[in-house]
């Protein structure tokens, strides 16, 4: 039986190393790219020096694909202080020798179905839209949806948009959302790309496909897990006074990112872009977008109720309900947030 025991330790100890040997050639892969396209080439550098004594140390021969992953991104993050570092362990979701408009199809039917990111669209009581937004999907695929959602909210009073829950995504889609809110097109903002040496102006669309929002209140619900597109909207539009952001402080992610598929199982994330506000000429990384009501993620809805029932009454703006209605509700929302 000495034998078993023998050739079974040989063949585990075989297939750790080679688990280590991937390991090791991913983690050079990880530098590369790190080293070509992160928007900072001083923490680039920094980071391709922490990366590559990890290695020699090698603390991933025992690890997982997806404990690895975790793993890495924990370093990156710490290293570089960005929370856009990401490397996450998806095998076979993506191919390295597919097309980026194959992979966008794939990522358009996950969207499809969660419905592009719209959880819920409603008419509150006093004629208050309400948007449940928890994603930005790839502005083509997802254009007809935010369409019927502001169609569908055209004759409110004022809109509330949660973004407590939103993690971010497609920058043309959050540009395409800011749209709705300005008559002509803007400029609101600009990205540097350090890998090809390039400045992007980012502007709204002068025309859109559903009805535009303009010239009505606007309030932008917020918590501590608003993330990267959220923050930019947010953040948009607080800067040029259209939104007022209510509920918590938000992540601190400005730095916008490509994606890499490495080995067909992971999903490489690198900041690679560094933006500019046009009006603040800074951004919202490490701080925050800082909201006008700082108030708990879960007492923003009703805060922001409260602040747009108010507006109707100073306005004298008609609604369904009476004077007499709109101030008992004003009461009961503000008791459930004492």
């Amino acid at each position: 039986m000495k034998w078993l025991t023998f050739l079974f330790l040989l063949i585990t100890t075989t297939v750790l190393a080679q688990e280590k040997t991937d390991y090791n050639r991913i983690i050079d892969t990880l530098v590369d790219k790190t080293i070509d396209y992160y928007i900072f080439p001083e923490k680039a550098e920094f980071i391709k020096t922490k990366l590559s004594n990890v290695s020699k140390n090698n603390p991933f021969i025992n690890l997982s694909k997806s404990q690895f992953a975790d793993t890495i991104t924990t370093i990156l993050r710490k290293e570089s202080k960005d929370k856009h570092f990401t490397l996450l362990y998806r095998p076979n979701f993506l191919r390295n020798t597919e097309t980026k408009k194959d992979q966008q199809k794939k990522f358009n039917e996950i969207n499809r179905r969660w419905n592009f990111g719209f959880d819920l669209v409603e008419r509150l009581s006093g004629n208050i839209g309400y948007i449940n937004y928890s994603g930005f999907a790839e502005s083509n695929s997802s254009k007809a949806t935010l369409a019927a959602a502001m169609n569908f909210l055209a004759n409110t009073n004022s809109l509330i948009l949660d973004l407590r829950n939103n993690r971010g995504g497609d920058g043309p889609m959050m540009l395409l959302f800011c749209s709705y809110f300005f008559e002509h097109q803007l400029a609101l903002s600009k990205t540097y790309y350090r890998h090809n040496n390039k400045t992007v102006t980012n502007k709204t669309r002068s025309k859109v496909t559903g009805e535009k929002y303009l010239d009505k209140p606007i309030y932008v619900l917020t918590s501590k897990n608003t993330f990267s597109a959220a923050e930019a909207l947010s953040y948009n539009l607080q800067q040029k006074g259209i939104a007022t952001i209510i509920g918590e402080k938000t992540a601190g992610a400005a730095n916008p990112v490509e994606m890499w598929v490495i080995n067909n199982d992971f999903l490489f994330f690198i900041p690679v872009g560094n933006e500019t506000n046009l009006i603040s000429n800074t951004n919202w990384e490490h701080t925050g977008v800082q909201p006008s009501y700082n108030i708990s993620h879960d007492k923003a809805l009703e805060k922001a109720q409260i602040v747009a029932l108010e507006y109707i009454l100073k306005q004298q703006i008609i609604t369904e309900l009476s004077k007499e209605e709109i101030e008992k509700r004003i009461i009961d929302l503000s008791e459930k947030i004492e």
